[in-house]
């Protein structure tokens, strides 16, 4: 939500800071980063049989 929300602003101050025109992807590396940050800390669940953690739980 942030990222979509202020992306706007977020390019269109990126492009005036720096004087560049591929200075979005700035942007875009910094949500990837973020992505993959995110991802990494997403408990490993891929094994676990959905019938069985339901009725432990």
């Amino acid at each position: 939500m942030l990222f979509g929300g202020f992306g706007q602003s977020a390019v269109t101050w990126l492009i005036k800071t720096t004087g560049l025109p591929l200075a979005p992807t700035f942007y875009v590396m910094a949500g990837i980063v973020l992505s993959i940050i995110a991802v990494a800390f997403i408990p490993s669940a891929r094994h676990v049989d959905v019938d069985k953690a339901r009725v432990l739980s």
